[in-house]
């Protein structure tokens, strides 16, 4: 595995030094001008897309009352090795390595003069608690939430339910659960009764509880919700997306590299 994820990194040619990142603008950035190697880079790839697990479709079925998930992520050779090296990049906290694979002047907030890596580092608190940071959570999140590519293929936009969101729904009211058989409890209580579950319905949103609860070792919020058939309940925050969450947007670079180039959320 050690090896692998060397070959991944030099591939990509994500590794450079932090200082670089301060380094003259006319100097040119070898991740995405220099030459990639496709053969390896092939070679990853099919050893990686046939160990994993749980994969989503690559195409989405429209239904509707419900937001079925779709990941087009695989569909691009380089852009598949790049994401595993990011989940790998998050799974063992490393920021520097994270950092590598991140534009430089990558947007943090909505303002479009948010854009700097410095703000990004600060807006995280990867300088102060790197290990406890909320970005490894949410990021990890999105990145296994699927996504598509926009119409020219330059651009990723993940998670799916943020980039396929249908129109004919107000945003800021609905969401969409983003599991199978999810549970819809009478109380925002992993032990209180379940009313129904539902699969990839778009829901109304009544409220986002303060109370969190911590299951199979991940923490999120409960959200009151609404169903077409009118009956209201809980769901475990995991379990439902909006529009309004965050969202992740990646541009492929003049070598056919991948940056990741926004995370941000419309609050």
């Amino acid at each position: 595995m050690k090896a692998l994820y060397i070959l991944i990194t030099s591939l990509l040619l994500f590794v450079i030094a932090c200082g670089k990142k301060d380094a003259p603008a006319e100097l040119p950035d070898p991740r995405i001008t220099a030459p990639l190697n496709r053969d390896s880079i092939n070679q990853v790839y099919a050893q990686r897309i046939q160990a994993r697990t749980n994969a989503l479709p690559l195409r989405q079925i429209v239904e509707p009352g419900r937001l079925r998930p779709v990941d087009e992520g695989p569909t691009d050779t380089v852009f598949f090795v790049y994401r595993e090296a990011m989940l790998e990049a998050i799974a063992q906290r490393n920021e520097f390595r994270l950092l590598e694979m991140l534009d430089s002047k990558i947007q943090t907030r909505p303002p479009a003069d948010s854009r700097s890596l410095a703000i990004f580092v600060t807006h995280w608190q990867l300088d102060k608690q790197k290990d406890s940071a909320a970005l490894w959570t949410i990021l990890q999140h999105l990145l296994q939430a699927g996504g598509i590519f926009s119409a020219d293929r330059l651009l990723f936009i993940a998670p799916y339910y943020c980039a396929t969101f249908p129109d004919t729904y107000d945003a800021n009211v609905f969401g969409a659960i983003i599991g199978e058989g999810v549970r819809v409890r009478a109380a925002p209580d992993a032990n209180a009764q379940i009313l129904k579950t539902v699969s990839y319905d778009v829901v109304q949103i009544l409220e986002t509880s303060e109370q969190q609860s911590t299951i199979g070792g991940e923490t999120w919020p409960w959200r009151k919700i609404r169903l077409s058939d009118g009956k209201e309940g809980y769901v475990f925050g995991k379990f439902i997306g909006t529009p309004q969450d965050y969202r992740a947007t990646f541009q492929r670079q003049p070598n056919g590299s991948w940056l990741m180039t926004a995370l941000v959320n419309k609050e």
